[in-house]
């Protein structure tokens, strides 16, 4: 069935992926006839043999669809959070880039510890998420949140006992049962919900005789459950025919396309007929392309996922493997052989190469990400660019920066909205200020088309320029940061190192010849208040010929 609307047509808004997967347990108490259990063999049923030998299906009912073709050579463990997990994350969050932990199973829920594994992600620098099935929700999503959880995406299989046994083995096929979970479920949804959790559900539809399930699950949440439906792997087309023709029945009309750069993942916004948006969460061709060029699965039918992204797993046997495929977890590394690894490097390089291509194509940026980012004051701008130039930098560019902020809540300046043109891209961006430290910054960010237009659109909704500002930028790339020489009217110019880590920042600048208590983390504003200079109270900030005889 062909795709009933002009996707190519939408506007695309394209994000570079900062995510990492990683099982924490592999108990489960579904038992749903699609399941990959994140590639590896369902422990309970495969604790008697040996690798080579795994079933994907046993006396528990549960399944892993990929377990007998796919090479896992081992048995998942249960993780435990301490000082070993901690120092993996750790080196996989400097390796790889990446800020975000996605938790899952198995049910992340079941897990003994969860609240203290979430605990210690953030602690490490990670934003944490799982995908839940809400079993077990009611007794730990409160924890759990306690403990900084963002984001639950829950797994719907039914809203009726009957439409959840519809994809269970058919020995737990009970009503009862049946009536038990999902009655838990509701209770988790509604947890994680007063608990300030953002919630989302996401729906699998193995085919279109999994319409009505979709039409009550709408029916019966409110809008502020997010529903994304995603297609089966194990049911391939028929899955995705069913999910193109729920939303033509829905009246769904499509409105925006989210890609994620460097891997398959990506999603459809459609906007029903209500104003309700719901989305359909899809699969990209993607393909690693050193690793996957051989593969037996790379061609159109038989490679279901593509390249997804990377996996954590706890080895049973003991330490850490990383996966990049469900299908071919024979790929599976130690997680100490992943990180100097070629196939890491591919995963970087796609990531980058895939995020620049999309913008040359005219695609939106949007960036959701914490800032690491560093202030050297009361620079000589020539003696810096000299430093960096001599300890291998490269100077990139240099720009005249001009800028709106506006007010989100009059009084707050906690957070705002800045709209900026620096000679290259024109931004929109919601600044939030949690701390003065180096990742203490909170940005949402999007690329727009018109400076000129953008004011005008954010006028129309309510927000007035509360001011005018611009500033000269030179910018220069060393050892992978960002290094911004800012010249300010009316104050000294000031040094910015932007990097992946905090631990990053602090090195930059140590190669500079600067120690951590020369860094700081404050804005603009800050730092005009250390000059006796309100900023909020200037309307139009430019250079004047005083500026140029400072600088």
């Amino acid at each position: 069935m062909p795709i009933p609307f002009p996707i190519s047509e939408l506007p695309v808004y394209v994000d570079k992926n900062r995510s990492l997967r990683v099982k924490i347990i592999d108990s489960c108490g579904m038992t749903c006839v699609f399941c990959h259990n994140e590639g590896t063999p369902v422990v309970a049923d495969n604790l008697k043999r040996i690798s080579g030998d795994w079933i994907d299906a046993g006396p528990s009912g549960r399944k892993s669809i990929y377990a007998k073709t796919n090479g896992v050579r081992f048995l998942s463990g249960t993780v435990e959070p301490n000082e070993e997990f901690a120092n993996v994350l750790e080196m996989l969050r400097k390796s790889l880039q990446v800020n975000e932990l996605h938790l899952t199973g198995g049910e992340p829920t079941l897990h003994p510890e969860l609240p203290e594994i979430i605990r210690l992600a953030r602690s490490v620098g990670y934003q944490v998420c799982m995908t839940s099935n809400g079993e077990n929700g009611v007794r730990v999503l409160l924890d759990c949140a306690v403990a900084g959880l963002d984001r639950v995406n829950f797994s719907i299989f039914g809203t009726t006992a009957e439409e959840l046994a519809q994809v269970q083995h058919e020995k737990y096929r009970n009503p009862m049962l049946a009536e038990r979970k999902i009655s838990a479920l509701k209770d988790s949804i509604q947890i994680a919900i007063r608990s300030g959790v953002k919630v989302s559900a996401n729906i699998v539809v193995p085919d279109y005789r999994h319409a009505p399930r979709v039409y009550r699950l709408l029916d019966e949440y409110s809008p502020s459950l997010s529903v994304r439906l995603l297609n089966s792997l194990d049911d391939g087309q028929p899955s995705i025919d069913a999910i193109h023709q729920i939303l033509a029945d829905l009246g769904a009309v499509p409105i925006a396309k989210y890609v994620t750069a460097g891997v398959s993942g990506c999603r459809t916004a459609y906007r029903l007929p209500s104003g309700r948006i719901i989305y359909f969460k899809e699969i990209r061709p993607v393909r690693l392309p050193t690793t996957c060029s051989n593969c037996r699965f790379n061609n159109e039918t038989d490679c279901q996922e593509g390249y997804y992204g990377v996996r954590l797993y706890r080895d049973r046997s003991g330490g850490y493997q990383v996966g990049v495929c469900i299908q071919r977890m024979d790929l599976c590394m130690p997680v100490e052989d992943f990180v100097e690894s070629s196939v890491r490097d591919e995963i970087i390089a796609l990531r980058e190469k895939e995020y620049h291509q999309f913008l040359t194509q005219g695609w939106r940026s949007v960036i959701m990400a914490t800032e690491y980012e560093g202030k050297i004051l009361e620079i000589n701008p020539s003696e810096m660019e000299d430093k960096i130039l001599s300890r291998g930098g490269e100077k990139v560019g240099e720009a005249l920066m001009r800028r709106y902020v506006y007010d989100i809540t009059p009084g707050d300046k906690s957070k705002w909205i800045r709209l900026r043109d620096t000679g290259k891209e024109i931004t929109l961006t919601i600044k939030e200020i949690h701390h003065d430290g180096i990742d203490g910054t909170e940005e949402t960010e999007i690329s727009v088309d018109s400076f000129e237009t953008a004011n005008k659109m954010l006028e129309k909704l309510g927000y007035k320029a509360k001011g005018y500002q611009e500033n000269r930028r030179t910018s220069f790339i060393l050892d992978g940061a960002r290094l911004e020489i800012d010249e300010w009217p009316m104050i000294p110019p000031y040094l910015e190192i932007e990097a992946n880590s905090r631990e990053e920042v602090i090195k930059i600048a140590s190669l500079l010849g600067f120690d951590d208590a020369q860094l700081t983390g404050e804005n603009t504003i800050k730092i005009y208040a250390k000059y006796g200079i309100d900023l909020n109270e200037i309307k139009d900030l430019r250079f004047t010929e005083n500026d140029v005889k400072m600088i």
